[in-house]
């Protein structure tokens, strides 16, 4: 998801003035380049055929380009910060977002209303769509502006900022009311208020004339029409019901509508014009918000097909090859879509091999690779954060060059894995669209076998280059397994690893006031633990005391929340006797006033003249009920990235946090701290075990705890090609 800039979009309405002498400087500046630097093409009698042909001819990667390039003020720097770094490598295609938010225009629109201050290479009197078209049609590369159907960004802001004009003056057009981002919560479509109604007559022909003034007034090889962002277009959905057979129709009249625009415009200039659509991952799935694709296929409305929004990237391939089965009697190529969104550090997906993985499975899957909001990850090193933003990294031009083909990713090293996605707890813009099947998390249940489904998007064995060995590594994500706990393995029907026979760990009551079940008076207070709550950046007052009745008529703690908008957390510094072979366990009750609520349990390692995030840490995220139960996270000493020679002087940081919109009451009782050898959670697995496409990995939970399950949340195949050793 795009940064928001930083402006304030209230003095638009006394800046007509402004405004129109921008437009005209455009004009001008940029006459020349809006009708020339097409790629030369001879015209056609059929120009069905010919744009049938173009759909269909090899592309190594669609690249989207949301235009966060906000803060460049020359041409040059425009170029160099994304789009210099396209040519030679496998990107053919660029989509490019024209808007700097919905319906504000980054080029000089009679329709839309034009960018005046936030986008200061526009603002300069450059037009970047004709810039960025010309760099392209320079080096061969197709480009398609990219239209977000229902770009909703506006609806975390207060006080209408950043939002055009045309939404102010017609909160009639939108799907919901200013403010409902704070009635509903965010994983609520209701909370996405700026969405545009599509039922409204108004609406579709204000979109309709904006493409239309593109396709008339730049060379451009095609539209892009970006269904995914964000798939909200009618009423029936904001409550995730299926929209009616008049909303279908709706929405066939407009795409007809569109064809025979671009088919006229193309006859005109006597070579074809494409259109492509993204749109959610299945047929049933896009047909319950109000995309017909099956009539967009049969009726040639559409030339390619992108699948998705790429936040659950790592096993979409089954629904990737369900899609290509679909769509090849068409004739319709289709790209599935990879975004940075789902390639996080928190997914610890922010590598290049899991985007590898992922490209890999795709290609398996018969669709090409799409590429979105990339600049969103995997950025330079050692770089000013602002700079990042704006700019490629290394990391990423590695990405054009290896993700295109399966050629290219032979015998690289690469993570496949399943993604972990809570449909119901996702973005609320984007659940509707959503299709995220067999993913995690799963929970484990004692002495029963577990099944998941990893897709491998190649033979592991034949892709082995000359002189090197393949070693594979199975890692299982069980923030909850506690130190007493183990896990089976098998892979394929194979056993990867049977535990040996369990093993106590030494229970240590190290957290002061941690049970709050003494015989003792605790008081109002705790008094050992520090508690804060933030507002964004400002510090507002929260609570952690003692007070409330626990599990077992003891006095449990709570942790309020009392303001909107807020994060507070509880925390303690503990003194311990580190032994590296060794882990330590946090384990706590807790349950909330309200189901759901977000709660983070978190261990630090604290190391002597060394920073928090060199050492080990552990990040436990929990929806926790009103109903008592235990939660757990393991701290494995092993996973610091640095140790020094000395542990001496160690320390454990515990950290309870609530991670949501207030108010809200966690209630915490019977908190412990745990010390014994930590469970495995990776094995070696034999690369001849491993299958193209579908993997079965089954696990089972041997367990002495009381409560019994826990929950999978990751679970990865690490690939690295090795050198064979003598």
């Amino acid at each position: 998801m795009p940064e928001q800039m930083n402006c304030n979009n209230a003095q638009i309405p006394t800046l007509h003035i402004r405004s129109v002498v921008i437009a005209i400087m455009l004009i001008i500046v940029s006459a020349a380049l809006r009708a020339g630097g097409a790629p030369v093409q001879e015209p056609s009698k059929d120009l069905t055929m010919a744009r049938k042909a173009i759909a269909r001819r090899p592309r190594g990667m669609i690249y989207n380009d949301d235009n966060v390039d906000a803060q460049t003020r020359t041409p040059k720097e425009f170029i160099a910060s994304r789009l210099q770094y396209l040519p030679r490598t496998q990107v053919d295609m660029l989509t490019f977002d024209p808007f700097s938010v919905d319906n504000i225009a980054i080029w000089p629109s009679e329709i839309s209303e034009v960018d005046v201050e936030s986008y200061p290479l526009f603002v300069a009197g450059h037009d970047p769509i004709a810039l960025a078209l010309e760099f392209c049609h320079k080096h061969n590369i197709e480009f398609y502006p990219s239209f977000r159907m229902n770009d909703i960004h506006e609806s975390l802001h207060e006080n209408w900022r950043r939002t055009a004009n045309w939404k102010r003056e017609h909160p009639e057009y939108l799907l919901g009311k200013h403010g409902d981002n704070h009635r509903y919560p965010l994983s609520s479509p209701r909370a996405w208020w700026a969405a545009k109604d599509y039922a409204v007559p108004e609406v579709r022909e204000r979109q309709f004339l904006v493409v239309q003034e593109m396709c008339e007034d730049y060379a451009v090889d095609g539209i892009e029409l970006d269904w995914f962002r964000s798939p909200l277009f009618f009423g029936p959905t904001l409550d995730l019901e299926p929209v009616e057979d008049k909303h279908l129709r709706i929405l066939n009249d407009f795409m007809r509508r569109i064809r025979t625009m671009t088919e006229r415009v193309a006859k005109k200039r006597g070579h074809p014009m494409l259109i492509a659509c993204r749109v959610p991952m299945n047929v049933e799935r896009s047909f319950a918000i109000g995309l017909d694709v099956k009539t967009w296929l049969e009726e040639d409305l559409v030339d390619i097909l992108i699948l998705g929004g790429g936040y659950a990237p790592m096993a979409m391939s089954q629904s990737v090859r369900e899609m290509v089965e679909f769509t090849r009697k068409y004739d319709v190529p289709t790209y599935a879509c990879i975004s940075a969104s789902g390639m996080t550090e928190k997914s610890g997906r922010n590598n290049v091999e899991s985007w590898r993985g992922s490209a890999m499975n795709i290609h398996q899957a018969g669709a090409g690779v799409y590429l979105f909001n990339v600049p969103y990850g995997l950025q330079p090193p050692d770089v000013d954060s602002k700079y990042q933003v704006y700019h490629s990294s290394p990391q990423q031009v590695q990405l054009y060059n290896e993700l295109g083909s399966a050629e290219t990713l032979k015998g690289l090293d690469k993570i496949y894995a399943v993604d972990n996605i809570v449909e119901d707890t996702y973005e609320g813009d984007l659940r509707p669209g959503l299709v995220v099947p067999g993913r995690l998390p799963i929970e484990l249940k004692p002495n029963k076998w577990s099944k998941i489904m990893l897709p491998v998007g190649e033979d592991i064995v034949a892709n082995t280059p000359q002189g090197k060995q393949a070693h594979m590594r199975l890692h299982v994500g069980v923030p909850q397994l506690s130190l007493d706990d183990q896990v089976h393995v098998r892979l394929n029907g194979q056993a990867v690893y049977s535990p040996p026979s369990r093993r106590g760990a030494e229970t240590a009551n190290l957290l002061k006031n941690a049970s709050f079940e003494s015989d003792g008076e605790i008081g109002d207070d705790v008094s050992t633990w520090r508690s804060d709550g933030f507002d964004g950046h400002k510090r507002v007052p929260t609570r952690f005391s003692v007070g409330a009745k626990g599990r077992k008529n003891s006095r449990s703690a709570i942790l309020e929340v009392t303001k909107e908008h807020i994060w507070a957390l509880a925390d303690q510094i503990v003194p311990v006797q580190v032994d590296p072979t060794r882990a330590v366990e946090f384990s706590v009750w807790m349950r909330a006033e309200k189901d759901r609520t977000r709660t983070h349990l978190v261990l630090y390692l604290l190391l002597p003249d060394q920073k928090v995030f060199d050492a080990a840490q552990v990040v436990g995220e929990f929806e926790v009920s009103s109903e008592w139960k235990q939660y757990r996270v393991v701290l494995d000493f092993g996973t610091a990235k640095s140790l020094p020679t000395s542990l001496k002087n160690a320390q454990i940081r515990v950290i309870i946090q609530v991670y949501q919109r207030g108010p809200a009451k966690l209630y915490v009782d019977d908190g412990r701290l745990a010390f014994g050898t930590p469970s495995q959670v990776d094995f070696n697995v034999a690369p001849a075990v491993v299958r193209s496409g579908n993997n079965e990995v089954e696990l089972k939970l041997d367990s002495r705890q009381p409560s019994g399950n826990v929950s999978i949340e990751g679970l990865e195949l690490i690939l690295s090609y090795q050198r064979k050793t003598e």
